[in-house]
C-alpha cells in the first residue's frame, strides 16, 4: 500500500522516546509499504535526517517549527493564551500551519495514497483537513500516550495554581478531542491495554500494538564480582515534563540516601536539563550532569542500573525497552514501567517511593542478581519488542 506518513518532529537523531517511537515504526512499515513522510524539525540537522530515512521512505519532507516550551517561552506562552480561547488543546494547535496543509494538499494531489499514517494525536488537528481533501481516504492515528491521563496525572503533582487552572483546561480539551479521534479515525493503534481501557477504545478498531525497537548492537556484559559501588544511570530528553519532575524527585529523595560518594554515583543523560535539575546536581559530589551525548554505548558499559523515577505518564517508556534490548538492569517506578510486559523482580525492579528504591539500589551490589535481571529484561524485547514482531503485527492490522 501507499501511505503518507504525517509526523511530529523528523525522527533523527534518535535522542528521544518519541523520535525512537516513530523511527522503528517507519522501519516496521516499510518492509511492507510504499512510504512518503511529511513532518516538522526544530533543531534537527534534516540532511542527515532524511538520509537516515532513505531506505525506509521514498521521500521526506520538513517544515521548521517551534515546541518546545523552555527554549522558546515569550512565544509558547503566547500560544498557551490563545489557546486558552480555542477548542483545541496546545499540544494540537501549536502544531496546525498553513505550511503544513499546503505540504499534505500537495502530497495528497500528486499521488494516490491508500493510507494516511499521523504518528501522534498532535497530527490529528490535520483530520478534518485530510479528509476534505479525499473523503474516502483511510486515516490510521498511532496514540504514543493517553494524553488526558498524562496531564491528569501532573494536575495531581504541580502545586502551582497557575499551572492547575491551565491543566485542567488543557485536560478537558484533551479528554474530548481523544474521544473525537477514536470515533473519526478508521484504525486506532495504542501501546498498552491500560492506554485502550483509559479511552474507551473498541476493540473491533482499536489495536494494542506496543512500541517496537531494533535489537541492539551493543549488549551489556555483566561480570559476577561482587561490586563495592553501584553506579546508577537516568537518561530521557528534558524538556518532557515527566522526566524533568522524575530527576528532581530522585535527586530530592533519593540521592540524600546514596550521598556516599565511595558506595554510589548517578549520571543523567539527556539534553537541556532545567535550571532547578542543574541546580540540585550542583548538591552531589557523585552526580553527573552529562547534557545530550551522540552514542550511548560506551556510557550503559560504564554504569550498572538505568533508574526511571516517572510518576507523570502514560503509554510506554521507550528507554526501557532499549534497556531490555541490551540486556541493561532497570529500576522503575509503577508509572515508569506501565503498559510493559514484566516480572517485579525477575526482568526489572519495582520502587515507588525513595525507600523502596534505595533498597532496590543497594541490591545491585550484588552483580549475579542484576545480570539475572539484564538478562530476564532481554528476554522479553526478543519475545515482545523487537521491530520484527511489531512490524508483523502492524501490518496485519492495516490490512
Amino acid at each position: 500500500m501507499n501511505i503518507l506518513y504525517i509526523a511530529n518532529l523528523i525522527p533523527y537523531p534518535l535522542d528521544g522516546g518519541g523520535k525512537i517511537f516513530t523511527y522503528s515504526t517507519l522501519q516496521a512499515l516499510s518492509k511492507f509499504h510504499m512510504i512518503d513522510m511529511v513532518c516538522f524539525y526544530e533543531h534537527e540537522d534534516i540532511v542527515k535526517g532524511k538520509k537516515a530515512l532513505e531506505k525506509y521512505c521514498a521521500s521526506v519532507e520538513v517544515l521548521p517549527i517551534r515546541v518546545t516550551t523552555r527554549e522558546n517561552m515569550p512565544y509558547m506562552m503566547v500560544n498557551a493564551g490563545k489557546s486558552m480561547f480555542s477548542r483545541l488543546p496546545l499540544g494540537i494547535s501549536k502544531y496546525i500551519v498553513p505550511e503544513m496543509k499546503q505540504l499534505i494538499k500537495t502530497r495528497m494531489t500528486e499521488k494516490k495514497y491508500d493510507i494516511v499514517f499521523l504518528n501522534i494525536l498532535s497530527m490529528y488537528g490535520y483530520f478534518d483537513f485530510i479528509k476534505s481533501i479525499d473523503s474516502d481516504i483511510k486515516v490510521v492515528l498511532y496514540e504514543q500516550n493517553c494524553e488526558a491521563q498524562i496531564y491528569r496525572r501532573y494536575f495531581n503533582q504541580t502545586k502551582n495554581i497557575f499551572k492547575k487552572i491551565f491543566l485542567k483546561i488543557e485536560t478537558m480539551k484533551l479528554e474530548r478531542i481523544e474521544q473525537k479521534a477514536i470515533s473519526d479515525v478508521d484504525r486506532l493503534i495504542v501501546l498498552s491495554e491500560e492506554d485502550r481501557k483509559q479511552l474507551g477504545a473498541s476493540l473491533e478498531t482499536c489495536k494494542v500494538i506496543p512500541i517496537g525497537v531494533a535489537p541492539a548492537q551493543h549488549v551489556k556484559r555483566y561480570g559476577l564480582e561482587r561490586t563495592d559501588k553501584v553506579k546508577m544511570l537516568f537518561v530521557g530528553t528534558m524538556t518532557w515534563t515527566p522526566n524533568n519532575e522524575g530527576i528532581m524527585w530522585f535527586l530530592e529523595k533519593v540521592m540524600p540516601l546514596c550521598k556516599d560518594a565511595n558506595r554510589y554515583e548517578l549520571a543523567i543523560v539527556g539534553k537541556n536539563p532545567s535550571n532547578e535539575v542543574k541546580r540540585l546536581c550542583a548538591m552531589y559530589d557523585n552526580v553527573k550532569l552529562m547534557g545530550y551525548v551522540e552514542s550511548l554505548d560506551a556510557v550503559y558499559d560504564a554504569y550498572d542500573v538505568l533508574v526511571v523515577p516517572l510518576f507523570i505518564g502514560s503509554g510506554q517508556r521507550v528507554k526501557i525497552i532499549e534497556a531490555f534490548a541490551r540486556g541493561y538492569a532497570v529500576i522503575s517506578t509503577s508509572i515508569g514501567a506501565e503498559g510493559l510486559q514484566y516480572e517485579d523482580e525477575k526482568t526489572i525492579l519495582i520502587a515507588d517511593d525513595e525507600a523502596s528504591f534505595k533498597a532496590h539500589i543497594d541490591k545491585c551490589f550484588d552483580r549475579t542478581l542484576i545480570k539475572q535481571i539484564g538478562e530476564g529484561g532481554k528476554h522479553v524485547f526478543e519475545n515482545a519488542y523487537s521491530v520484527d514482531v511489531i512490524g508483523k503485527k502492524l501490518n496485519s492490522f492495516m490490512q
